[in-house]
């Protein structure tokens, strides 16, 4: 069994966790919550060399890691007190852990979201029994009413990464990865990052635990990259009184991890132990979540699939052999986009394509064009009529767009020549022949 060290405040005053804390918080959680899995990815060991596990807190009840950070803080607040009613601000993981702690320990709960927080946290946040209202165009301007209605309405804010409670709560992961792991120190822990409290506890418990043998690295967004800003300019000593730093964001597929601002608690953690924080681009982050859905059978978020899209776009090349935690910190994906992600996948690899065809309007001659994917043995999954625009077409003439799944560019390649060689059979049958207008 991995010994539990035995940090005071004493030694580190500005940040008040121990890992004997979080071990605690991980036992009172037991109460409400499960260990997750750790699961091996052999796709990733392929392409990568290293030892990939993936620990699945997209699982977790809510589908986030962020429950335990609420469950942490309310069951605190619980026991110190009556507290009848608490207010949050989320894109919307932090809102669905408050709404569950909450109704399990018998707190009214009012969240605060914007405007572009994903229906389906929407609807589970109210299905989980909190009060919802959206307000602003983004987290930051949520998180300004929320605390102006707590203040009015004499209700407790709940802060989803800047508090220490949360924190310890999120550090938790930590324990269980110690324990799966023991005395294997993982040589690298890729932590999705927006306000920086999921990877604060984590590196914080990691770092007490392994020390120096475990680098711990943050992902995010290059669309909200304030935390990697922050630790860049607090490591080159420059402007450290006005940090962490308030940047600028884009949409995201990763809303999870959409902040301006990250907390100043759990910056204080990442600036003095973690190993680095990088970003990633809205295109790795489509492939992961591919990726996991189709070679580990994962449903991951945006903000989840971060450790992944780093591994896959090469942003971190761990080295052969070692050993690799990615968390996936949520699963919380609305089905529409998560159909059109897919969809757009599947064309941009080459496994469907769109084929125009141009054939006379008389009977058969769609049908001889669809025997020749027949005999390629080709699924058309569909057949349009296209919209004519510009120069209209001669109505002896009919125009399809067939929507053809594939197994990659050799079949296509396929296709194309027997698509030709039929043209010229047409031809010297003194037929004339469809055309393949585009591809």
């Amino acid at each position: 069994m991995t010994e539990i060290p035995d940090s005071s405040d004493k030694s580190r005053p500005e940040i008040p966790l121990s890992a004997r804390g979080i071990v605690a918080a991980h036992e009172a959680l037991k109460a409400h919550l499960f260990e997750t899995p750790l699961l091996p990815s052999p796709r990733l060991f392929d392409s990568t060399g290293a030892h990939v596990y993936l620990k699945a807190e997209n699982i977790q009840r809510t589908g986030s890691f962020k429950v335990r950070g609420s469950v942490n803080k309310l069951r605190k607040l619980v026991e110190s007190g009556a507290v009848p009613e608490v207010t949050a601000a989320s894109a919307g993981n932090h809102a669905q852990g408050m709404a569950y702690a909450a109704t399990r320990l018998g707190i009214e709960c009012v969240i605060f979201m914007p405007e572009d927080a994903p229906l389906a946290k929407r609807r589970n946040t109210e299905e989980l029994g909190a009060r919802l209202e959206i307000v602003g165009a983004n987290y930051d301007e949520s998180r300004a009413a929320a605390l102006e209605y707590a203040d009015q309405h004499d209700s407790t804010f709940i802060d989803g990464f800047d508090d220490w409670d949360v924190i310890e709560g999120q550090g938790t992961i930590g324990v269980e990865l110690a324990g799966t792991l023991g005395d294997r120190a993982p040589d690298y822990v890729l932590i999705p990052a927006g306000g920086g409290g999921l990877m604060a506890g984590v590196l914080f418990y990691l770092k007490e635990i392994y020390g120096d043998r475990t680098k711990v690295i943050g992902i995010q967004s290059d669309r909200a990259p304030a935390l990697m800003r922050s630790l860049q300019r607090a490591r080159a000593g420059d402007g450290s009184d006005a940090l962490p730093l308030d940047v600028a964001t884009q949409p995201t597929i990763a809303d999870g991890v959409r902040v301006g601002q990250p907390g100043q608690r759990p910056f204080e953690v990442i600036r003095r132990l973690a190993d680095g924080v990088i970003c990633v681009g809205e295109e790795a982050v489509y492939d992961a979540i591919v990726f996991l859905y189709e070679h580990a059978r994962l449903v991951v978020e945006g903000a989840g699939a971060l450790g992944v899209a780093a591994l896959m776009s090469e942003a971190i090349e761990p080295e052969p052999d070692s050993l690799a935690v990615v968390l996936l910190s949520g699963g919380n994906v609305d089905l529409r986009a998560m159909q059109k992600l897919v969809t757009s996948y599947l064309y941009k690899s080459g496994r469907r394509i769109v084929l125009r065809i141009k054939v006379k309007d008389l009977p058969g001659q769609l049908t001889r064009v669809l025997d020749i994917f027949e005999r390629a043995r080709m699924n058309v999954a569909e057949i349009e009529q296209p919209p004519i625009l510009g120069k209209p077409l001669s109505p002896e003439y009919t125009v399809f767009d067939l929507c053809v799944e594939t197994e990659g560019e050799r079949q296509i390649s396929l296709i194309m020549r027997m698509l030709d060689e039929e043209r010229e059979r047409m031809r010297e049958e003194g037929v004339e022949p469809f055309e393949v207008l585009q591809r």
